[in-house]
């Protein structure tokens, strides 16, 4: 089961409540680079030509966006975080991460939607801009 955060202001703005971020935490851990810690988790269909996969999608405060094959157990790829990295919804829950030699295409299967990537994004994005 994947966290997204889910109730009042937080969750709208795609940040994970405490307890959900401890859990993520732990759950995405042994993904995770020394002392960095999850912002925003959902499980996500990736989509790249013909080819649909389900993944675990993973942003993090380094920052850092990759994506999980949990069943094998292994971080399939990483989206290269950029400053002009961006989220363009399509829909309410499929969007795509743009960067600068890629576009990322995916599906969110949590229900928490293109809104909350999005948010979960920007806001990563600020803090790393203010470090």
């Amino acid at each position: 089961e994947s966290r997204g955060g889910r109730g009042g202001d937080n969750a709208r703005r795609g940040v994970l409540m405490d307890e959900e971020a401890s859990t993520a935490n732990s759950l995405w851990g042994p993904y995770l680079l020394n002392g960095e810690r999850v912002q925003y988790t959902s499980r996500v269909k990736k989509y790249r030509h013909l080819s649909v996969k389900t993944r675990q999608l993973v942003l993090t405060d380094a920052p850092r966006l990759f994506y999980i094959d949990v069943e094998a157990g292994k971080t399939k790829g990483d989206v290269p975080w950029s400053d002009t990295l961006r989220v363009v919804p399509k829909t309410t829950t499929k969007f795509t991460v743009k960067t600068p030699k890629r576009d990322y295409e995916f599906n969110d299967l949590n229900g928490g939607g293109t809104r909350r990537w999005f948010d979960a994004i920007e806001a990563v994005k600020t803090q790393a801009t203010r470090s």
